[in-house]
């Protein structure tokens, strides 16, 4: 469905959005921009998905809402991140902020594993 006078765009059924290094997977979708056709908002509900495949990273979770203006994904419903290091972090909720690399999880248990890496002695 497309509402231009809004600029609403809803997706329903495996949908698949991609932009700089990130995919976003979900049951349905719904996709906001500014007056100007910019990237506003995606609200994704549903077995969703999104990869940051640069960084190899990867959360899980029942919805999602992406903020494009300060690149903010907050993930509700069995959250799971995984990355390249082996980190391993569950909660009920998980907000992402991409660029700055800044996790925070809520909700009872927050369940995690982080790999640390051994330092070399010289």
């Amino acid at each position: 469905r497309i509402d231009y006078g809004n600029q609403v765009f809803t997706y329903k059924g495996e949908v698949k959005a991609t932009w700089e290094d990130i995919v976003l997977e979900a049951d349905e979708m719904e996709v906001y921009l500014t007056e100007e056709n910019a990237l506003k908002e995606i609200i994704a509900r549903g077995n969703v998905k999104v990869i940051q495949r640069e960084k190899n990273r990867q959360v899980n979770g029942e919805s999602a809402i992406y903020v494009a203006e300060d690149d903010r994904l907050i993930m509700e419903g069995q959250v799971h991140y995984q990355d390249e290091l082996g980190n391993d972090l569950k909660a009920d909720k998980m907000t992402i902020w991409i660029k700055t690399e800044k996790i925070e999880a809520e909700g009872t248990p927050v369940e995690a594993i982080y790999v640390l890496k051994e330092l070399e002695e010289e």
